[in-house]
């Protein structure tokens, strides 16, 4: 379950470095 939120974490700081 820990890895699967830290999966979720990459992806959401992935998303806001293509936004800025």
């Amino acid at each position: 379950m820990f890895i699967y939120f830290l999966n979720i974490l990459s992806l959401t700081i992935e998303y806001l470095r293509r936004l800025y």
